[in-house]
Protein backbone atom coordinates (compact mmCIF):
# COMPACT_ATOMS: atom_id res chain seq x y z
CA UNK A 1 0.00 0.00 0.00
CA UNK A 2 2.65 2.71 0.55
CA UNK A 3 3.09 2.25 -2.95
CA UNK A 4 -0.25 3.23 -4.33
CA UNK A 5 0.34 6.45 -5.61
CA UNK A 6 -1.86 7.53 -8.43
CA UNK A 7 -3.65 10.02 -10.05
CA UNK A 8 -7.72 9.81 -11.06
CA UNK A 9 -8.78 11.53 -14.27
CA UNK A 10 -12.44 11.63 -16.12
CA UNK A 11 -12.86 13.82 -19.17
CA UNK A 12 -11.15 17.61 -18.82
CA UNK A 13 -11.14 17.08 -14.86
CA UNK A 14 -8.48 15.74 -12.34
CA UNK A 15 -9.95 14.58 -9.81
CA UNK A 16 -6.91 13.38 -7.33
CA UNK A 17 -3.19 13.46 -8.19
CA UNK A 18 -0.59 11.42 -6.66
CA UNK A 19 -3.24 10.32 -4.04
CA UNK A 20 -2.63 7.97 -1.44
CA UNK A 21 -5.40 6.39 0.79
CA UNK A 22 -2.45 5.24 3.36
CA UNK A 23 -3.89 2.74 5.70
CA UNK A 24 -7.45 4.37 5.36
CA UNK A 25 -10.38 2.76 3.27
CA UNK A 26 -12.53 6.30 2.27
CA UNK A 27 -15.21 7.02 -0.28
CA UNK A 28 -14.68 9.86 -2.63
CA UNK A 29 -17.92 11.46 -4.43
CA UNK A 30 -17.41 13.80 -7.42
CA UNK A 31 -20.08 15.46 -9.18
CA UNK A 32 -19.59 15.77 -12.77
CA UNK A 33 -22.29 16.68 -16.23
CA UNK A 34 -21.94 14.30 -18.72
CA UNK A 35 -23.80 15.05 -21.98
CA UNK A 36 -26.44 13.03 -23.99
CA UNK A 37 -24.58 10.22 -26.14
CA UNK A 38 -21.45 10.94 -23.99
CA UNK A 39 -19.31 8.47 -23.01
CA UNK A 40 -18.11 8.41 -18.72
CA UNK A 41 -14.76 7.84 -18.85
CA UNK A 42 -12.61 7.33 -15.48
CA UNK A 43 -9.19 6.89 -16.04
CA UNK A 44 -6.82 5.64 -12.88
CA UNK A 45 -2.89 6.08 -13.54
CA UNK A 46 -0.18 4.98 -11.37
CA UNK A 47 1.94 8.58 -10.38
CA UNK A 48 5.82 6.39 -11.40
CA UNK A 49 6.47 3.45 -12.79
CA UNK A 50 7.50 1.92 -9.21
CA UNK A 51 3.73 2.46 -7.95
CA UNK A 52 0.41 1.46 -8.54
CA UNK A 53 -3.08 2.64 -9.04
CA UNK A 54 -6.21 0.41 -7.54
CA UNK A 55 -10.09 1.01 -6.88
CA UNK A 56 -12.57 -1.01 -5.17
CA UNK A 57 -16.07 0.01 -6.35
CA UNK A 58 -17.42 2.35 -8.39
CA UNK A 59 -21.07 4.16 -8.02
CA UNK A 60 -22.41 5.93 -10.57
CA UNK A 61 -26.00 7.21 -9.85
CA UNK A 62 -28.21 9.86 -12.00
CA UNK A 63 -29.29 13.41 -10.39
CA UNK A 64 -30.99 15.75 -11.31
CA UNK A 65 -29.22 18.96 -12.60
CA UNK A 66 -30.81 21.31 -10.75
CA UNK A 67 -29.54 19.83 -7.51
CA UNK A 68 -26.36 21.65 -7.20
CA UNK A 69 -25.81 23.38 -10.35
CA UNK A 70 -27.09 26.85 -10.92
CA UNK A 71 -30.41 26.94 -13.69
CA UNK A 72 -30.52 29.32 -16.94
CA UNK A 73 -32.38 32.09 -15.24
CA UNK A 74 -30.94 31.66 -11.90
CA UNK A 75 -29.76 35.08 -9.94
CA UNK A 76 -26.51 32.74 -8.78
CA UNK A 77 -25.58 32.07 -5.52
CA UNK A 78 -23.50 34.74 -3.24
CA UNK A 79 -20.19 34.75 -3.45
CA UNK A 80 -19.18 35.47 0.67
CA UNK A 81 -17.38 38.88 0.87
CA UNK A 82 -18.22 40.08 -2.66
CA UNK A 83 -21.05 42.30 -3.64
CA UNK A 84 -21.72 39.72 -6.65
CA UNK A 85 -23.32 36.24 -7.45
CA UNK A 86 -21.87 33.26 -8.89
CA UNK A 87 -23.01 30.77 -11.12
CA UNK A 88 -21.71 27.15 -10.57
CA UNK A 89 -22.10 25.78 -14.66
CA UNK A 90 -23.26 22.47 -15.25
CA UNK A 91 -19.57 22.24 -17.08
CA UNK A 92 -18.25 22.52 -13.84
CA UNK A 93 -17.29 19.56 -11.25
CA UNK A 94 -17.83 18.86 -7.87
CA UNK A 95 -16.54 17.52 -5.13
CA UNK A 96 -18.53 16.31 -1.81
CA UNK A 97 -15.99 17.30 1.12
CA UNK A 98 -18.98 16.98 3.99
CA UNK A 99 -22.54 16.12 4.29
CA UNK A 100 -24.08 16.35 7.92
CA UNK A 101 -27.02 15.75 9.67
CA UNK A 102 -27.06 18.54 11.88
CA UNK A 103 -28.06 17.36 15.85
CA UNK A 104 -29.40 14.09 14.53
CA UNK A 105 -27.99 10.81 14.14
CA UNK A 106 -26.02 9.57 10.40
CA UNK A 107 -28.36 8.72 7.81
CA UNK A 108 -27.25 5.38 5.64
CA UNK A 109 -27.41 5.74 1.52
CA UNK A 110 -30.15 3.55 1.30
CA UNK A 111 -32.13 6.18 3.56
CA UNK A 112 -31.74 9.03 1.34
CA UNK A 113 -34.33 11.10 -0.43
CA UNK A 114 -34.61 10.82 -4.53
CA UNK A 115 -32.78 7.39 -4.46
CA UNK A 116 -29.82 9.33 -4.69
CA UNK A 117 -27.70 7.00 -2.30
CA UNK A 118 -26.10 10.01 -0.42
CA UNK A 119 -24.68 9.22 2.99
CA UNK A 120 -25.01 11.94 6.06
CA UNK A 121 -23.19 11.76 8.74
CA UNK A 122 -23.40 13.37 12.21
CA UNK A 123 -21.93 16.37 13.23
CA UNK A 124 -20.58 15.72 16.58
CA UNK A 125 -16.99 16.08 14.89
CA UNK A 126 -17.42 19.37 13.52
CA UNK A 127 -19.34 21.14 16.24
CA UNK A 128 -18.03 23.44 18.57
CA UNK A 129 -20.15 24.08 21.66
CA UNK A 130 -20.58 20.86 23.17
CA UNK A 131 -23.01 22.61 25.59
CA UNK A 132 -25.75 23.16 22.74
CA UNK A 133 -28.44 20.76 22.80
CA UNK A 134 -30.05 19.30 19.77
CA UNK A 135 -33.57 19.10 19.07
CA UNK A 136 -35.56 16.93 17.32
CA UNK A 137 -39.44 16.55 16.26
CA UNK A 138 -40.30 13.20 14.51
CA UNK A 139 -44.01 13.86 14.65
CA UNK A 140 -44.07 16.81 12.75
CA UNK A 141 -44.81 16.71 8.99
CA UNK A 142 -41.97 17.59 6.69
CA UNK A 143 -43.68 19.70 3.23
CA UNK A 144 -41.90 19.79 0.47
CA UNK A 145 -43.59 22.94 -1.29
CA UNK A 146 -40.63 25.17 -1.40
CA UNK A 147 -37.85 22.76 -2.51
CA UNK A 148 -38.13 19.62 -3.85
CA UNK A 149 -38.15 15.91 -1.95
CA UNK A 150 -34.81 15.04 -3.31
CA UNK A 151 -33.09 17.90 -1.40
CA UNK A 152 -32.18 16.49 1.43
CA UNK A 153 -34.30 13.52 3.57
CA UNK A 154 -37.31 14.17 6.23
CA UNK A 155 -35.14 13.30 9.30
CA UNK A 156 -32.68 16.03 8.38
CA UNK A 157 -35.36 18.37 8.97
CA UNK A 158 -36.53 16.72 12.08
CA UNK A 159 -33.82 17.24 13.31
CA UNK A 160 -31.22 20.55 14.40
CA UNK A 161 -29.16 22.61 16.87
CA UNK A 162 -30.76 25.97 17.74
CA UNK A 163 -29.78 28.15 20.36
CA UNK A 164 -33.02 28.17 22.31
CA UNK A 165 -31.82 25.07 24.04
CA UNK A 166 -28.75 24.64 26.31
CA UNK A 167 -27.25 22.87 29.55
CA UNK A 168 -27.21 26.18 31.35
CA UNK A 169 -30.43 28.10 30.12
CA UNK A 170 -27.80 30.39 28.38
CA UNK A 171 -27.40 31.54 24.87
CA UNK A 172 -24.42 30.40 22.43
CA UNK A 173 -23.27 30.72 19.18
CA UNK A 174 -23.39 27.16 16.53
CA UNK A 175 -20.42 27.23 15.14
CA UNK A 176 -18.92 24.65 13.46
CA UNK A 177 -15.00 23.93 11.74
CA UNK A 178 -14.42 22.21 8.52
CA UNK A 179 -11.64 21.19 7.73
CA UNK A 180 -10.92 22.01 3.72
CA UNK A 181 -8.21 22.46 1.68
CA UNK A 182 -6.40 25.74 0.36
CA UNK A 183 -6.74 27.43 -2.95
CA UNK A 184 -9.84 26.35 -3.97
CA UNK A 185 -14.20 27.90 -4.27
CA UNK A 186 -16.58 25.99 -1.74
CA UNK A 187 -20.23 26.25 -2.47
CA UNK A 188 -21.85 25.68 1.32
CA UNK A 189 -25.15 24.96 1.50
CA UNK A 190 -27.46 25.13 4.73
CA UNK A 191 -30.54 23.64 5.15
CA UNK A 192 -33.08 24.83 7.37
CA UNK A 193 -36.85 23.94 8.45
CA UNK A 194 -38.62 25.27 11.65
CA UNK A 195 -39.88 22.19 13.62
CA UNK A 196 -40.26 23.82 17.53
CA UNK A 197 -44.48 23.09 17.77
CA UNK A 198 -43.58 27.18 20.22
CA UNK A 199 -42.46 28.97 17.12
CA UNK A 200 -44.75 29.59 14.39
CA UNK A 201 -44.60 33.47 13.76
CA UNK A 202 -42.07 35.72 11.76
CA UNK A 203 -38.76 36.77 13.86
CA UNK A 204 -38.74 40.59 14.61
CA UNK A 205 -34.73 40.58 14.36
CA UNK A 206 -33.56 36.83 12.97
CA UNK A 207 -30.32 35.65 13.15
CA UNK A 208 -26.74 36.01 11.92
CA UNK A 209 -24.72 34.15 9.82
CA UNK A 210 -21.29 34.01 9.47
CA UNK A 211 -18.89 32.11 6.91
CA UNK A 212 -15.10 32.88 7.43
CA UNK A 213 -15.71 35.66 9.37
CA UNK A 214 -17.98 37.33 7.32
CA UNK A 215 -21.41 38.13 7.22
CA UNK A 216 -23.84 36.60 4.97
CA UNK A 217 -27.20 36.96 6.54
CA UNK A 218 -27.75 39.94 8.86
CA UNK A 219 -31.07 38.95 9.93
CA UNK A 220 -32.38 35.39 8.46
CA UNK A 221 -35.57 34.17 9.60
CA UNK A 222 -36.49 30.88 8.48
CA UNK A 223 -39.99 31.28 8.53
CA UNK A 224 -40.02 34.06 6.11
CA UNK A 225 -37.68 31.95 4.10
CA UNK A 226 -39.59 29.00 3.82
CA UNK A 227 -43.45 30.10 4.63
CA UNK A 228 -44.16 28.24 7.77
CA UNK A 229 -43.66 26.30 10.11
CA UNK A 230 -42.33 21.74 8.94
CA UNK A 231 -41.48 23.75 5.48
CA UNK A 232 -37.92 22.92 4.46
CA UNK A 233 -35.78 25.37 2.44
CA UNK A 234 -31.70 25.73 1.91
CA UNK A 235 -29.34 29.00 1.13
CA UNK A 236 -26.30 28.06 -0.88
CA UNK A 237 -23.17 30.45 -0.84
CA UNK A 238 -19.70 30.44 -2.38
CA UNK A 239 -16.12 31.11 -0.46
CA UNK A 240 -13.20 31.24 -1.57
CA UNK A 241 -10.17 29.81 0.65
CA UNK A 242 -7.21 31.50 -0.17
CA UNK A 243 -4.20 29.97 -1.37
CA UNK A 244 -1.45 28.83 1.15
CA UNK A 245 2.32 27.09 0.42
CA UNK A 246 1.93 25.17 3.16
CA UNK A 247 -0.37 21.61 2.72
CA UNK A 248 -2.13 21.92 6.53
CA UNK A 249 -6.15 21.91 5.69
CA UNK A 250 -7.35 25.27 6.33
CA UNK A 251 -10.00 25.35 9.04
CA UNK A 252 -13.60 26.87 7.97
CA UNK A 253 -15.71 28.46 10.02
CA UNK A 254 -19.73 28.47 9.88
CA UNK A 255 -21.55 30.75 12.54
CA UNK A 256 -25.01 31.12 13.23
CA UNK A 257 -25.23 34.00 15.93
CA UNK A 258 -28.89 35.24 17.45
CA UNK A 259 -29.41 38.87 17.23
CA UNK A 260 -31.04 40.99 19.90
CA UNK A 261 -34.70 41.06 20.38
CA UNK A 262 -36.77 43.84 22.09
CA UNK A 263 -39.80 41.45 23.04
CA UNK A 264 -38.02 38.00 23.63
CA UNK A 265 -34.03 39.31 24.70
CA UNK A 266 -33.15 36.99 21.72
CA UNK A 267 -34.11 35.44 18.88
CA UNK A 268 -33.41 31.63 18.18
CA UNK A 269 -30.71 30.40 15.57
CA UNK A 270 -31.35 27.27 14.06
CA UNK A 271 -29.39 25.21 11.69
CA UNK A 272 -30.61 21.40 10.92
CA UNK A 273 -28.40 20.26 7.61
CA UNK A 274 -24.93 21.24 6.36
CA UNK A 275 -23.70 20.73 2.92
CA UNK A 276 -19.84 21.10 1.33
CA UNK A 277 -18.49 21.01 -2.17
CA UNK A 278 -15.20 22.06 -3.22
CA UNK A 279 -15.02 23.38 -6.92
CA UNK A 280 -12.81 22.55 -9.74
CA UNK A 281 -9.86 25.52 -10.51
CA UNK A 282 -9.47 27.34 -13.41
CA UNK A 283 -7.27 24.35 -14.38
CA UNK A 284 -10.48 21.99 -13.97
CA UNK A 285 -8.06 20.63 -11.26
CA UNK A 286 -10.25 19.08 -7.61
CA UNK A 287 -6.91 17.36 -6.45
CA UNK A 288 -5.31 19.15 -2.98
CA UNK A 289 -1.93 18.37 -2.48
CA UNK A 290 -0.31 15.32 -0.67
CA UNK A 291 -0.15 16.01 3.04
CA UNK A 292 3.68 16.77 3.83
CA UNK A 293 5.65 13.98 5.53
CA UNK A 294 5.11 15.36 9.26
CA UNK A 295 8.04 16.56 11.27
CA UNK A 296 9.35 14.77 14.06
CA UNK A 297 8.46 17.72 16.41
CA UNK A 298 4.46 17.87 15.43
CA UNK A 299 3.59 14.24 16.01
CA UNK A 300 1.96 14.75 19.30
CA UNK A 301 -2.12 15.37 18.23
CA UNK A 302 -2.43 18.11 21.31
CA UNK A 303 1.15 20.23 20.75
CA UNK A 304 2.32 21.90 23.73
CA UNK A 305 3.16 26.08 22.65
CA UNK A 306 7.09 25.37 24.08
CA UNK A 307 7.54 22.58 21.36
CA UNK A 308 5.45 24.38 17.93
CA UNK A 309 7.70 25.64 15.16
CA UNK A 310 7.48 29.14 14.87
CA UNK A 311 4.73 31.08 13.10
CA UNK A 312 4.26 35.31 14.01
CA UNK A 313 3.05 38.08 11.86
CA UNK A 314 4.14 41.47 12.75
CA UNK A 315 1.78 44.27 15.02
CA UNK A 316 0.90 45.55 11.42
CA UNK A 317 -2.37 44.39 9.94
CA UNK A 318 -0.37 44.19 6.47
CA UNK A 319 2.73 42.77 8.20
CA UNK A 320 4.67 40.12 6.67
CA UNK A 321 6.08 37.38 8.48
CA UNK A 322 9.60 35.53 7.94
CA UNK A 323 10.99 32.85 9.33
CA UNK A 324 14.43 31.88 10.84
CA UNK A 325 16.21 28.47 10.75
CA UNK A 326 17.04 26.95 14.09
CA UNK A 327 20.38 25.08 13.76
CA UNK A 328 21.40 22.60 16.16
CA UNK A 329 24.95 21.56 17.06
CA UNK A 330 25.52 17.72 18.28
CA UNK A 331 28.03 16.88 20.64
CA UNK A 332 29.97 13.93 20.23
CA UNK A 333 30.26 11.07 23.87
CA UNK A 334 33.54 12.11 24.21
CA UNK A 335 33.45 15.42 25.18
CA UNK A 336 31.33 14.26 28.68
CA UNK A 337 33.26 17.87 30.17
CA UNK A 338 31.46 20.27 27.49
CA UNK A 339 28.11 18.43 28.06
CA UNK A 340 28.42 18.57 31.80
CA UNK A 341 29.20 22.18 31.09
CA UNK A 342 26.16 23.11 28.92
CA UNK A 343 23.72 21.48 31.45
CA UNK A 344 24.84 23.17 34.13
CA UNK A 345 24.39 26.06 31.78
CA UNK A 346 20.75 25.29 31.04
CA UNK A 347 19.85 24.80 34.15
CA UNK A 348 20.60 28.25 35.31
CA UNK A 349 18.89 29.74 32.63
CA UNK A 350 16.01 28.30 33.13
CA UNK A 351 16.23 29.04 36.53
CA UNK A 352 17.07 32.88 36.11
CA UNK A 353 14.03 32.67 33.32
CA UNK A 354 11.97 31.47 35.63
CA UNK A 355 12.74 33.99 39.00
CA UNK A 356 12.17 36.62 36.23
CA UNK A 357 8.97 36.01 35.06
CA UNK A 358 7.50 34.79 38.35
CA UNK A 359 5.76 37.76 39.05
CA UNK A 360 3.91 40.32 36.58
CA UNK A 361 5.62 43.52 36.36
CA UNK A 362 3.11 46.22 37.34
CA UNK A 363 3.60 47.98 33.92
CA UNK A 364 2.12 45.25 32.39
CA UNK A 365 -0.51 44.92 35.36
CA UNK A 366 -1.82 48.40 33.76
CA UNK A 367 -2.16 47.85 30.30
CA UNK A 368 -4.69 44.89 28.56
CA UNK A 369 -6.57 41.74 30.25
CA UNK A 370 -4.24 39.27 31.66
CA UNK A 371 -5.23 35.54 30.45
CA UNK A 372 -4.45 32.71 31.96
CA UNK A 373 -2.84 29.77 30.11
CA UNK A 374 -5.64 27.55 30.61
CA UNK A 375 -7.94 30.37 28.98
CA UNK A 376 -5.25 30.38 26.22
CA UNK A 377 -5.77 26.46 25.80
CA UNK A 378 -9.48 26.87 25.61
CA UNK A 379 -9.67 29.44 23.01
CA UNK A 380 -6.88 27.65 20.86
CA UNK A 381 -8.27 23.76 21.23
CA UNK A 382 -5.32 23.27 22.90
CA UNK A 383 -3.03 24.97 20.48
CA UNK A 384 -4.38 23.26 17.60
CA UNK A 385 -1.98 23.52 14.77
CA UNK A 386 -4.63 23.47 12.47
CA UNK A 387 -5.59 26.95 13.93
CA UNK A 388 -2.39 28.54 12.84
CA UNK A 389 -2.76 31.25 10.59
CA UNK A 390 0.80 33.11 10.81
CA UNK A 391 4.54 32.05 11.14
CA UNK A 392 7.92 33.74 11.88
CA UNK A 393 11.32 33.17 14.41
CA UNK A 394 10.10 34.53 17.22
CA UNK A 395 6.87 32.12 17.29
CA UNK A 396 3.17 31.58 15.80
CA UNK A 397 0.10 33.02 16.39
CA UNK A 398 -3.30 31.09 16.21
CA UNK A 399 -6.82 32.21 15.38
CA UNK A 400 -8.72 31.30 18.36
CA UNK A 401 -12.20 32.29 20.53
CA UNK A 402 -12.49 33.92 23.52
CA UNK A 403 -15.18 35.18 26.22
CA UNK A 404 -17.61 31.39 25.57
CA UNK A 405 -16.30 31.80 22.01
CA UNK A 406 -18.26 34.76 21.12
CA UNK A 407 -14.80 36.98 20.28
CA UNK A 408 -12.58 35.55 17.58
CA UNK A 409 -8.96 36.42 18.14
CA UNK A 410 -5.52 36.05 17.22
CA UNK A 411 -3.43 34.55 19.92
CA UNK A 412 0.90 35.29 19.23
CA UNK A 413 3.17 32.92 21.13
CA UNK A 414 6.26 33.52 21.85
CA UNK A 415 8.99 30.42 21.58
CA UNK A 416 11.10 30.37 24.30
CA UNK A 417 14.13 29.66 22.03
CA UNK A 418 13.14 33.23 20.07
CA UNK A 419 15.74 35.80 19.68
CA UNK A 420 12.64 38.27 21.97
CA UNK A 421 12.93 38.24 25.49
CA UNK A 422 10.82 39.37 28.51
CA UNK A 423 11.71 42.73 27.88
CA UNK A 424 10.77 42.17 24.41
CA UNK A 425 7.58 40.92 24.81
CA UNK A 426 6.44 43.92 27.82
CA UNK A 427 7.64 46.42 25.37
CA UNK A 428 5.82 45.15 22.49
CA UNK A 429 2.73 44.84 25.19
CA UNK A 430 3.48 48.66 26.36
CA UNK A 431 3.10 49.95 22.74
CA UNK A 432 0.80 48.20 21.42
CA UNK A 433 -1.28 49.37 24.46
CA UNK A 434 -1.03 53.09 23.82
CA UNK A 435 -1.22 52.98 19.89
CA UNK A 436 -4.72 52.87 17.86
CA UNK A 437 -5.37 53.52 14.37
CA UNK A 438 -7.22 51.91 11.99
CA UNK A 439 -4.76 50.02 10.21
CA UNK A 440 -2.62 48.70 13.45
CA UNK A 441 -3.81 45.63 15.15
CA UNK A 442 -5.09 46.73 18.45
CA UNK A 443 -4.10 45.04 21.62
CA UNK A 444 -6.78 42.87 23.58
CA UNK A 445 -5.00 41.25 26.40
CA UNK A 446 -1.48 39.15 27.41
CA UNK A 447 -0.48 35.74 28.91
CA UNK A 448 2.96 35.21 31.00
CA UNK A 449 1.82 31.78 32.91
CA UNK A 450 4.32 29.18 33.15
CA UNK A 451 6.96 30.65 31.20
CA UNK A 452 5.19 31.12 28.45
CA UNK A 453 4.88 34.42 26.67
CA UNK A 454 1.63 35.30 24.57
CA UNK A 455 -0.41 38.04 23.36
CA UNK A 456 -3.99 38.33 21.84
CA UNK A 457 -4.70 40.71 19.28
CA UNK A 458 -8.00 41.71 17.79
CA UNK A 459 -8.62 38.81 14.67
CA UNK A 460 -7.82 40.52 11.22
CA UNK A 461 -10.63 38.25 9.48
CA UNK A 462 -9.43 39.76 6.12
CA UNK A 463 -5.52 38.17 6.14
CA UNK A 464 -2.50 40.18 5.59
CA UNK A 465 -1.71 43.23 2.90
CA UNK A 466 -0.04 40.93 0.61
CA UNK A 467 -3.30 38.64 0.85
CA UNK A 468 -5.03 41.02 -1.11
CA UNK A 469 -1.88 42.09 -3.57
CA UNK A 470 0.01 39.12 -4.42
CA UNK A 471 -1.32 36.02 -6.39
CA UNK A 472 -4.94 36.25 -4.77
CA UNK A 473 -8.67 35.88 -5.56
CA UNK A 474 -8.97 38.60 -2.48
CA UNK A 475 -10.73 41.76 -3.77
CA UNK A 476 -7.67 44.10 -4.62
CA UNK A 477 -7.11 47.21 -2.78
CA UNK A 478 -7.51 50.67 -4.24
CA UNK A 479 -4.45 52.92 -4.86
CA UNK A 480 -5.98 55.20 -2.24
CA UNK A 481 -6.15 52.32 0.29
CA UNK A 482 -2.78 51.99 -0.15
CA UNK A 483 -1.13 55.08 0.02
CA UNK A 484 -2.97 55.44 3.46
CA UNK A 485 -0.92 52.15 4.15
CA UNK A 486 2.27 53.66 3.08
CA UNK A 487 1.79 57.12 5.46
CA UNK A 488 0.70 55.13 8.20
CA UNK A 489 3.74 52.98 8.24
CA UNK A 490 6.10 55.96 7.53
CA UNK A 491 4.48 57.72 10.16
CA UNK A 492 4.74 54.85 12.52
CA UNK A 493 8.98 54.71 11.65
CA UNK A 494 9.29 58.49 12.20
CA UNK A 495 7.98 58.41 15.70
CA UNK A 496 9.81 55.33 16.84
CA UNK A 497 12.56 57.23 15.34
CA UNK A 498 11.75 60.58 17.88
CA UNK A 499 11.22 58.22 20.59
CA UNK A 500 14.49 56.57 20.49
CA UNK A 501 16.56 60.28 20.16
CA UNK A 502 14.62 61.33 23.07
CA UNK A 503 15.65 58.51 24.79
CA UNK A 504 12.24 57.07 25.62
CA UNK A 505 12.94 53.73 23.70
Amino acid sequence: MSKAFFTVTTGPFTLLSNFSTGSKSLVKEFCVNVLQNQTLNITFTPSINTSYAFINGIEIVSMPTSLYYSQFGDKGVRLVGHNSQFHIQNNSALEMIYRLNVGGHSISPINDSGKLFRKWLNDTDFFLASNVNSISNGAIQINYTSIPPYTAPKEVYQTARTTRTSEDNKRYNLTWRLPVDSGFKYLVRLHFCKIQPEVKQRSNKGFRISIRNKTVEISADVITWSGGQGIPVYRDYVVMIPNKKSNVKTPLFIELRPNANSSSGYSDAILNGLELFKLNNSDANLAAPNPEVPHPLSASPSPSPLKSPAPQPLPYKNSKSGTKSVSFIEATVGVISVIFLLGLTIIWRRMRTKSIKSETPPILQAVGRRFTLQEIKTATNNFDRDLIIGKGGCGYVLRGYIDHEHTPVAIKVFRPTSSQGFREFQTEVEMLSKLRHPHLVSLIGYCNDERVKIIVYELMAHGALRDHLYKTDNPPLSWKQRLEICIVQQSSKLNATSRAVSGEE
